[in-house]
């Protein structure tokens, strides 16, 4: 099984090294993920100049362009004939409505256009400025990865969103629970994998007004309104939400 990984924070992103970690379980994998970060670009294609890609390491690369152009150049100029593309491991949720506006999202979309299966991961991080331990993360995706993998009835025109609950994850029962787990099975005990719809509540537009007159977003996050059986709603509570989305 060949295996392509891309992302959209970055070629030296913790989240990718996590995935790439995971992804060797499965076969031989190849990366290639944009050069600088490139969160919210959402599916945005580069036309007006060349690109570079760049070796980083053994089968692996850096582009200069968006998570969408690292597809389309990997499965168009590679040789190699994938099987998966796997697109992540995002420094943060794609949940609900950030569909439209995730480069992480928007490469695995890229791809199952192009007719490959396809799946994006993103890890919802509750306080961004704590360094965060991905070894967690990794045992989550190595689960539920290797129950997609295992499916065959893989649907044309899909594509498979999983959002990983923070290691702090907000619920209404509890505010800060934290996940103290030292083993893969010991977490999957008590980390369900939920099956559910993504969120269609708009991403929250709240707005401060600075002293020259314009306008600094500062929605948080983890206020957003959402439906108590969507995707949002079961990472916040602490598991780990799949949606299928078609393209």
């Amino acid at each position: 099984m060949k295996i392509l990984l891309t992302n959209d924070d970055g070629w030296d992103a913790p989240g990718l090294a996590a995935l790439k970690q995971v992804a060797e379980q499965f076969g031989e994998v190849w990366t290639v993920a944009p050069l600088h970060p490139m969160s919210g670009i959402s599916h945005q294609i580069t036309f007006d100049r060349p690109l570079m890609l760049a070796e980083t390491g053994p089968q692996s690369y850096s582009l200069d362009g968006t998570p969408a152009d690292c597809v389309r150049i990997a499965t168009s100029q590679l040789p190699v004939k994938f099987d998966w593309v796997f697109s992540g491991i995002n420094n943060g949720g794609n949940l609900g409505t950030d569909i439209y506006v995730s480069g992480t999202v928007a490469a695995a979309r890229e791809a199952s256009l192009r007719g490959y299966r396809a799946v994006a991961l993103s890890q919802h991080r509750n306080r961004f400025k704590l360094v965060y331990d991905w070894k967690h993360t990794s045992w989550m995706a190595a689960t539920v990865l290797k129950q997609i993998v295992a499916q065959n009835d893989f649907e044309p025109h899909t594509l498979f969103n999983i959002n990983f609950p923070d290691k702090f994850h907000c619920s209404k029962d509890s505010l800060e629970a934290e996940f103290h787990f030292s083993s893969p099975d010991e977490l999957m005990k008590q980390c369900r994998i939920i099956r559910c719809e993504s969120d269609r509540n708009p991403i929250p537009s709240d707005f401060q007004i600075e002293e020259d007159g314009s306008f600094l977003y500062c929605s948080k996050y983890n206020d957003r309104a959402r439906s108590s059986e969507s995707d949002i709603a079961h990472c916040f509570a602490g598991s780990i939400a799949v949606t299928n989305l078609r393209i």
